[in-house]
């Protein structure tokens, strides 16, 4: 691949996701799109037709490769060395409390499972697609596992 092809492909991929991001925030400012549309269409995503494409995901994969176990392991490991590293780092850059766990999570918990899913399958295909997928099964419970002890440890 060639420089244009390269751009293109990395155009192809990412453009869509930026199109439906601008069009969600011009339909909330022109009025289209109110706050309990928004909350329901969140509900509705994350509670039901997420699973259902994980699902999906897995059972369409050809094969689940055992190789994504090492994929899993090195997200899980980055997850824990990041939280270590942001238990000690953080309490060093602000000295307001209620706002440590706040950091402490945005930092950790990325957006993959908005992002990383509909990225992999552009750019991968199934294949890449059913890897994803299985790595975001095994680190959401932990993410939300992480982030429950996160604000415990530092209470408002």
């Amino acid at each position: 691949m060639n420089g244009v092809e390269n751009l293109l492909f990395a155009c192809n991929a990412v453009l869509p996701t930026f199109a439906i991001v601008l069009l969600g925030s011009s339909l909330k400012k022109i009025g289209v799109l109110q706050d309990t549309l928004i909350q329901q269409g969140n509900t509705l995503c994350f509670q039901v037709l997420f699973p259902i494409l994980v699902f999906f995901n897995i059972y369409a994969a050809e094969k689940i490769n055992i190789s994504y176990l090492k994929l899993v392991v090195i997200a899980l490991t980055v997850i824990a060395v990041s939280l270590l590293i942001l238990l000690f780092v953080v309490p060093r850059v602000t000295t307001d409390r209620r706002r440590m766990s706040v950091l402490i999570q945005s930092i950790y918990r990325g957006n993959f499972m908005l992002y990383g899913l509909p990225f992999s399958q552009v750019l991968g295909g199934a294949d890449s697609a059913a890897m994803a997928t299985s790595i975001m099964a095994a680190t959401l419970p932990v993410l939300n596992i992480i982030g429950v002890f996160v604000y415990s440890f530092f209470p408002k």
